[in-house]
């Protein structure tokens, strides 16, 4: 559970062979670059921003994961060549994209003018003709078709014509023709009725030979983007090859400049610093002197250097990183607690939300995340199906459905029902109790690994005096014991001796700590007690609060697990209520709905369990991680 060993690098040598170093580094696809601690004398970087800018631009013009890290480079080619190449295929594709983007244009426009046309097609207006009437004057718009149903009984309506184009829902599409002169007038008028005016494209005579023209207009401009679209795709698939090349040759560029911008003139050449993974460290130093540069490689020491950290884990607890470092990357010599979280989450999230079908449906819906959105979430959820799926077998639940396992139970395990009837009144206790001794158990675990942390870090006061340490760790078990046997064995533990040594001793090496501490590492820090004694005392009474709240913490766990069944109970009621397709309908919505609510709050719980119950006795999280320059960014 500790994080991977890393060993500092110093690099020295002439500056003409600074690129060669650089390129030796950046080939290990393992050093971490580091600015001096004084930054002093000339900055010996190159890199003018020209690759950067370039590969980022011919890759915004390309498919998403077209050019693998891996692959061919362009042979002899300089960086002032690449960039020119990289230029080329960005003017071509380019220049199709702007093609594209003013097709799409014209399309836009083209479609809202179909759009309005279409509604006075069917009247096979004039427009230019009825433009150039001597003595009338027409507009066209959109009103409800009531208020049109309704102008024959009106007044005004006399001193107007009307056409109907064409209806809509609850709306007319009108020509209206009135006196010239009178447009203000007759605006008014319609206004009130809830006229809204649509003008006509001008200079058209037929609105339905200018729409049969429009539409024709689409279809080639539609042919035009097809075409573009084929010449891109003609030019990657043509030139991918070349393309590819350019794109990693860039990119080991702006690498190899990252790498450079961290060197400066030692005076007599250049000093470049960093960090490599130790295991690595041999074969290193072993090439950068093939190089004609000196390598020195020495120990960090992590009470003066913040040493990045690399987090190495198996593959089947890796996703769980994601959490440990959003609580913060453990620091160099601090244990990787992302075993222990994965172990735990996948268990608890199991046990609170138990269901066989729908453990399995978060999985699948954690592969597609993964698969699709790349989101590392999904991996995440993927494990935590499983467990819910596995937890579902033995609480016989397979989307709500309590009793559609008992043959296999009798026919596997020759029992009658399922192993753990989770509504049975008998069951509600012994899964409420069964919660707190999972929580009594973490806490334990959580304080013997602050215990072991201590011991590595020679944290005396912390292992000896800490409320997480020795003393915590022995009154948490007399009290969690001696209740215990009190309540479930029918006798007490609690004599004199047991609870001098056991609870009051632990508690007053807690309270005395910083002087014990002081004395047993030979400090020399002298004690206020005054001040001491009573921030001391407030200070054990939250350690004392904490053992009792972290434990009852725990409670949640078997509340969740009847949840889960009443919830399913609910919608079986609403189902019950209903039959045929209704019943299948209601029943099939439930299950989506309980797993995505419940999943999401099972989530959420189990992590708030990690971060604030068990997290917070052991980790610190206040490393930071270790960046290889083959994965860094220009702005980091």
């Amino acid at each position: 559970m500790s994080v991977n060993k890393v060993s500092a690098l110093r690099v020295t040598g002439p500056v003409s062979r600074l690129d060669a170093a650089a390129r030796v580094l950046l080939l290990s696809g393992c050093f971490s670059p580091e600015a001096p601690a004084l930054r002093s004398g000339t900055d010996l970087s190159q890199g003018d921003g020209r690759c950067a800018a370039a590969e980022s631009e011919l890759l915004s013009y390309l498919p998403e994961g077209f050019v693998a890290p891996e692959g061919e480079r362009l042979p002899g080619v300089g960086t002032d060549d690449a960039i020119a190449e990289a230029e080329t295929y960005i003017r071509r594709l380019r220049a199709i994209k702007e093609r594209a983007e003013q097709t799409e244009e014209q399309i836009k426009g083209e479609r809202e003018r179909e759009a309005t046309l279409s509604h006075f097609a069917d009247a096979d207006l004039d427009v230019d003709r009825l433009s150039r009437m001597e003595f009338t004057s027409f507009m066209t718009g959109v009103m409800p078709t009531g208020s049109f149903d309704a102008l024959p009984s009106l007044k005004e309506s006399e001193r107007i014509r009307t056409v109907k184009c064409s209806a809509s829902g609850s709306s007319a599409y009108v020509a209206v023709l009135f006196p010239k002169g009178k447009e203000d007038e007759v605006a008014r008028f319609l206004s009130g009725l809830g006229f809204e005016r649509i003008d006509l494209p001008e200079g058209i005579a037929s609105v339905r030979d200018t729409l049969i023209s429009t539409r024709a207009k689409i279809e080639s401009l539609e042919g035009v983007v097809a075409d573009n679209g084929k010449g891109k795709a003609d030019l990657i698939i043509s030139e991918g090859a070349r393309i590819g090349k350019v794109v990693r040759t860039l990119a080991d560029a702006r690498m190899l400049s990252e790498i450079t911008r961290f060197a400066v003139d030692g005076g007599d050449g250049f000093v470049l610093t960093g960090w490599i993974p130790k295991t690595e460290a041999g074969k290193i130093k072993k090439s950068l002197e093939g190089e004609g540069v000196e390598a020195a490689v020495t120990e960090p020491d992590p009470k003066t250097e913040n040493v990045p950290v690399i987090l190495k884990n198996p593959r089947v607890f890796r996703p769980f990183e994601f959490f440990v470092t959003m609580f913060g990357t453990p620091s160099y010599g601090e244990i990787d607690p992302t075993p222990f979280v994965a172990i735990t989450y996948i268990l608890l999230f199991g046990i609170m939300f138990g269901d066989l079908g729908q453990g399995l449906l978060v999985s699948v819906v954690g592969y597609l995340m993964w698969r699709i959105k790349k989101m590392q979430l999904g991996r995440i959820l993927i494990r935590c199906g499983v467990s819910s799926a596995f937890f579902g077998l033995i609480y016989g639940s397979v989307f709500g459905f309590e009793h559609v396992l008992d043959p296999v139970y009798r026919a596997l395990f020759g029992i009658e029902g399922k192993p753990i009837e989770v509504m049975a009144p008998a069951t509600a206790g012994t899964i409420i109790y069964a919660a707190v001794g999972i929580g009594v158990a973490l806490v334990v675990l959580a304080m013997i690994l602050n215990c072991f942390v201590s011991a590595r870090r020679r944290d005396w006061g912390s292992l000896l005096f800490g409320p997480n340490g020795i003393p915590g760790l022995v009154f948490y078990g007399a009290v969690v014991w001696g209740l215990l046997s009190s309540v479930m064995l029918g006798g007490s533990p609690f004599s004199v001796p047991y609870v001098i040594f056991l609870i009051v001793l632990p508690l007053l090496l807690i309270y005395l700590r910083e002087p014990l501490t002081a004395l047993v590492t030979r400090s020399g820090e002298k004690t206020e007690w005054g001040g001491y004694l009573a921030q001391s005392f407030f200070e054990l009474f939250e350690s004392v609060l904490s053992y009792v709240t972290n434990t009852m913490s725990f409670l949640r766990v078997g509340a969740f697990v009847l949840v889960h069944a009443g919830m399913m109970t609910v919608v079986f009621t609403l189902a019950n209520m209903s039959s045929g397709f209704a019943w299948w309908l209601i029943v099939v919505i439930g299950n989506v709905v309980v797993c995505a609510i419940e999943g999401l709050l099972v989530g959420i719980q189990v992590l708030r369990l990690e971060f604030y119950e068990m997290f917070s006795r052991f980790y610190e999280g206040g490393g930071r991680p270790f960046i290889p320059v083959s994965v860094r960014r220009d702005d980091k």
